[in-house]
């Protein structure tokens, strides 16, 4: 099998087929002139822009013990901490003050297929799920038309999780990224001088950049030593290893300052002041190595180190009622105004090419960038339906309606053509959960489940190009058990996770305008237990 070629042959090369008269005595300073968040990604612009939109945009809440193990389906239910991020309205049916408290443990499992090669890995991590406190205070308890309570709560609920890993590696004996790499450059028309400028980590992608300063792929010369084009320093029929490694760290978790009030045991409204925390932290390292039988040239590898830390603080309005026309019967519904978060973004670029030893080995670092944009996520609506079994138990639904449409990004520099993306490739999400408590005494007994829809429109695209997926379907289930007293209570949940989708390493223009997709197709399956325990006074 031999390896795709650029599209122009070359006519001379040096130094392990490169010539270096212009670049070995060079000197750069480094220094970070960031115009636009463009500049900051690899080639794959559209795409990873658009995956940081949706994961901030998506909620994966795992908050109180009792809210999880329902499958999250609370929305009719109330009187949990959960439901301050969720339907404020339930913050109504408390009939005292609680303060409680909800920590977890997860195991999370990636599984991976690229060109016909599969991996796994996991990792585990420890965190706080809930913490917060409501204050009651009630009417009389001879009173039962009008206002009966207005109740206060704060707490912190942990909305989403970034911790995980994972590893997708294959030998590929069709292409490298080098060829991606000198292929781009080429149809940019750039020149040797405009990736070695002082302004190129401002002007030039940093791929581009960090790629060229290392020798991950050169330029060609011809007989008079004038410029003909880029290339990668892998000759025809050689082959390689890639192997690409993710680790992520970090959450979303929110504030929430609300207030709801119960009027004659039929209607609960209430209100949520939110306000999210982002924390979010990525290392992407990518690596080739020549895997050759016979090698043709004196590369042996190269090596991208990406990172990336983003922090960011945002706001929004939550609404929402219940209403209990019968006492076996409750029906509520909840509106989320869109999240308006400010987020700084740092990121560093690393990268290296390794020769054989009369060669040596080349080392690029960029300078660190640093950038602020806006970001407003999805509309979300949500309604819900409680039926209640006296004192045996209750079943609980909820659906939830997220406008991805509406989401985009904004910054000093505009990110208009990521947002006509979003609008292309996006569509609307629908989410069902459904959760059953059952009595016996003290002890409740609870199970849910719940299933999302992705957010990417399955059609191709204007291109014929079958966009990638990284966030397809989600489906999960629930159970756990609670114990509870007049003044204390203990709630034990567990959730099993899985959500499918596809990425892209890279692609590559075989031939005028036939592109070869890298795709490798990923699994998550996540383990996830949490404790909680409150005390009513």
């Amino acid at each position: 099998t031999h390896r795709c070629r650029l599209l122009y042959p070359p006519l001379n090369r040096r130094r392990g087929g490169i010539s270096n008269v212009t670049r070995k005595d060079m000197k750069r300073k480094t220094f970070a002139l960031l115009v636009s968040a463009m500049l900051c990604l690899p080639l794959w612009l559209h795409a990873q822009e658009m995956d940081d939109l949706l994961r901030y945009s998506q909620e994966n809440p795992a908050s109180t013990a009792r809210s999880l193990s329902m499958g999250n389906a609370t929305g009719a239910i109330g009187g949990d901490l959960g439901t301050l991020s969720n339907n404020p309205a339930g913050l109504g049916m408390y009939r005292s003050s609680d303060i409680g408290i909800a920590g977890g443990l997860g195991m999370q499992y990636t599984r991976t297929d690229y060109l016909g090669m599969r991996n796994a890995t996991a990792n585990f991590n420890a965190s706080l799920n809930s913490l917060g406190m409501v204050l009651s205070f009630h009417a009389s308890p001879e009173k039962q038309e009008g206002l009966l309570a207005l109740n206060f709560g704060i707490a912190y609920n942990q909305l989403n999780n970034y911790s995980g890993s994972l590893v997708a590696n294959a030998h590929n004996p069709t292409s490298s990224f080098s060829d991606r790499l000198a292929q781009v450059a080429n149809q940019r028309r750039l020149l040797p001088g405009d990736l070695l400028a002082k302004d190129a980590y401002s002007r030039h992608n940093w791929y581009l950049v960090t790629g060229f300063g290392s020798y991950i792929f050169n330029d060609s010369l011809d007989a008079d030593r004038r410029f003909v084009q880029f290339l990668s320093p892998l000759r025809g029929g050689e082959t390689v290893y890639q192997k690409l490694r993710l680790e992520t760290s970090g959450y979303l978790s929110e504030l929430a300052l609300s207030a709801g009030i119960n009027v004659s045991n039929r209607l609960y409204v209430g209100s949520t002041l939110g306000i999210p925390f982002l924390s979010y932290r990525v290392l992407r390292r990518y690596q080739e190595v020549n895997d050759s039988r016979v090698r043709r040239s004196t590369f042996q590898s190269l090596r991208f180190d990406d990172q990336i830390r983003e922090t960011g603080t945002g706001v929004n309005l939550k609404f929402g009622l219940i209403a209990s026309p019968t006492s076996y019967l409750r029906i509520g519904a909840a509106f989320h105004t869109p999240t308006f978060m400010s987020i700084h973004r740092k990121k560093l670029l690393e990268a290296r090419a390794e020769y054989n030893e009369t060669n040596g080995s080349k080392y690029t670092k960029s300078p660190e960038g640093e950038i602020n944009y806006t970001l407003t996520t999805p509309f979300r609506a949500r309604g819900s339906v409680a039926v209640l079994f006296q004192k045996y138990g209750l079943l609980s639904v909820d659906y939830s309606f997220d406008y991805y449409p509406f989401a985009h990004l904004d910054g000093d520099d505009g990110f208009d053509d990521v947002n006509q993306a979003a609008r292309d490739r996006l569509q609307s999400t629908h989410n069902v959960n459904a959760g059953l408590e059952l009595f016996a005494g003290p002890l409740a007994m609870r199970l849910g489940g719940g299933i999302s829809t992705s957010p990417y429109k399955e059609q191709a695209l204007a291109s014929g190009e079958k966009q990638v997926a990284p966030w397809g379907f989600r489906y999960f289930a629930t159970a756990g058990f609670g114990v509870s007293s007049s003044a204390v209570y203990v709630d034990v949940a567990y959730r099993f996770m899985r959500q499918d989708g596809n990425s892209r390493l890279y692609s590559f223009e075989h031939d005028r305008g036939q592109f070869w997709h890298y795709d490798y197709a990923h699994a998550t399956f996540q383990h996830l237990f949490v404790v909680g325990i409150g005390v009513r006074f």
